[in-house]
């Protein structure tokens, strides 16, 4: 718990954030509809253009990845027993109960259904693999002594072979180990950002390990750049800041100038010395605040006045995405320099929602619709586009529609700007619109051994396994693409514009009972408020009036 005393002061204004943290979400769409309308015109250059990626991107080669897709979606038991093996396998330490774990979820399955609609030879083959294990373990014609010792001695090649399959599933989407193995085999007609994949520190020997892994990254990199490119053009890196503190946390902001910010300092002056940008990574909205604070830090550091590599990103899913562009605009604008925004949805959706939940907030940061936070994108991509001066913007989408509205406004707008995808997703769709648009492409590019990589890998499970997400729904021919394509301002125009009616807010959590009201310890205005409301009974005094019967 933070003292009251030592609430968190920034130099930074947060308030219009703050605002919009926890808003009614009708009533923050509402105000952005206007901000990514198109004439008629327009809208139908994007259809066109949305139609012919489509088709373009459906009759290139696609990795085996999108046919595991549709083989195990999410929205089937196989697909959601794959994803619980894939986050839970390999963290469970002793063998005993990693057996138990599979012999139980292979049971639970029904993997012959999963084969018979397998699209290519590859899941084909591995659905077979499934059936027979899960025959195996169920076997009732050995006599039960000799089907355990059968199970214990099947048990370590069942789970090598799992655990096989999701790492090779999990390198879909990790472009190499070292960072020098990757740079060898790099494209050099793509650009690159580089992520040290890991998850946040959770002692100093670990941030410790971070800063090293960041360090010797932005070495090699000096040592390997493409010459005749300017910083913006060149290969970079990102640097996530959890990575890099223990507790990077709002209750410890006066440690985190003292401890963190220090170790950014160098990390990015290095960085400007060689030419090497840099993108400080989003993540969870309870440590956007600080990010911000720490990066406004950083930006008006003198040694990096003349350096335009310091990039942000910011995740289109939050309802303060357009309070923070503003705000980037106002410290762009106080620099005279442009800040590199690197603009996604956000892969913490999960996340947000239950904690929300967990701490009984008012509402939730994020929107509940995903068609809201592809609305909320399209605004967030004109800001960004509108103002040349303050912005680079690196624009990263997997979706079709998206990428053909982004074209055409930019093209009406006459502003340039980068778009980004991640390694091992879409390369067939971004390979199409790099050929009609000319654009420049910047790969996100992880980097990491495999202990890394389960975390990432079922982010990104979770995003393209969805019976939402563009990438799944690409790689059904059965859906023809002006229904893959459909315009998300439209969509939302055409119904009324609400929540999820499935996902209540955390208040109603429990209605008809209402939930216990809660705070967040990153909230610092609520924070100030409980402070405020404490001093109140700060000498009052209480008592018991010993002479009335209690009745007890």
């Amino acid at each position: 718990m933070i003292p009251l005393r030592d609430l968190p002061e920034f130099a930074c204004d947060f308030q219009p954030l703050r605002d919009s943290w926890l808003a009614d979400e009708a009533r923050v769409l509402t105000a952005l509809l206007n901000d990514c309308g198109l004439d008629q015109e327009a809208a139908a250059e994007v259809d066109r253009l949305a139609a012919t990626l489509v088709q373009a991107a459906r009759e290139a080669p696609h990795p085996a990845f999108q046919d595991f897709l549709q083989a195990y979606r999410l929205d089937r038991r196989e697909g959601r027993t794959l994803l619980l093996l894939a986050e839970s396998l390999l963290r469970i330490p002793d063998a005993h109960t990693r057996n138990e774990l599979v012999n139980s979820l292979l049971v639970s399955a029904d993997w012959q259904a999963a084969d018979r609609a397998a699209p290519s030879w590859r899941v084909e083959w591995a659905g077979k693999l499934l059936s027979r294990a899960r025959r195996f373990v169920e076997e009732e014609d050995v006599p039960d002594a000799w089907h355990q010792m059968l199970l214990r001695l099947g048990d370590g090649v069942m789970r090598t072979a799992l655990g096989g399959g999701i790492s090779l599933l999990a390198r879909q989407f990790v472009m190499a180990e070292p960072l020098p193995a990757a740079l060898a085999v790099r494209d050099h007609s793509f650009r690159y950002s580089f992520d040290c994949l890991g998850e946040a520190a959770q002692t100093p020997e670990e941030a410790r390990h971070y800063r090293d892994a960041y360090q010797q990254a932005l070495e090699c990199l000096a040592n390997h750049q493409s010459a005749g490119r300017t910083d913006l053009e060149k290969d970079g890196i990102s640097i996530k800041l959890s990575a890099l503190h223990p507790r990077f946390e709002t209750a410890r902001w006066m440690q985190l100038q003292t401890e963190l910010l220090p170790v950014l300092v160098h990390l990015v002056s290095f960085a400007a010395e060689a030419g090497i940008p840099v993108t400080i990574d989003a993540e969870e909205s309870e440590r956007l605040e600080i990010t911000l604070a720490l990066f406004a830090a950083l930006h008006a550091r003198p040694e990096l006045k003349t350096y335009e590599g310091l990039g942000l990103a910011v995740q289109a899913y939050q309802k303060r995405a357009p309070a923070v562009i503003d705000w980037l605009h106002g410290v762009a604008r106080r620099s005279g320099r442009r800040i590199p925004v690197r603009l996604v949805k956000g892969a913490y959706w999960d996340t947000e929602i239950k904690r929300a939940q967990e701490l009984g907030l008012e509402d939730y940061p994020v929107y509940t619709r995903k068609v809201h936070t592809d609305v909320a994108y399209l605004a967030c991509a004109r800001r960004l586009l509108k103002q040349p001066d303050s912005f680079w913007p690196q624009l990263a989408t997997h979706n079709a529609h998206t990428l053909a509205w982004l074209e055409v406004v930019a093209r009406r707008l006459d502003r340039p700007f980068e778009v980004q995808r991640l390694c091992g997703m879409s390369d067939s769709l971004h390979d199409a619109y790099r050929r009609l648009s000319g654009r420049p492409v910047r790969i996100y590019a992880p980097v990491g051994d495999f202990n890394t990589l389960l975390p990432y890998l079922v982010r990104r499970l979770l995003e393209n396994g969805s019976t939402q997400s563009f990438v799944n729904l690409l790689a059904n021919p059965g859906i023809a693409p002006d229904i893959l394509c459909r315009d998300p301002v439209a969509t939302v125009r055409q119904t009324q514009i609400q929540a999820h009616p499935g996902i209540p807010r955390p208040s109603a959590l429990f209605a008809p009972r209402d939930n216990s009201p809660g705070f967040s310890l990153s909230d610092v205005a609520g924070l100030q408020a409980l402070q405020r409301r404490m001093l109140d009974f700060r000498f009052e005094v209480w008592s018991i009036d010993t002479d009335t019967d209690s009745g007890l």
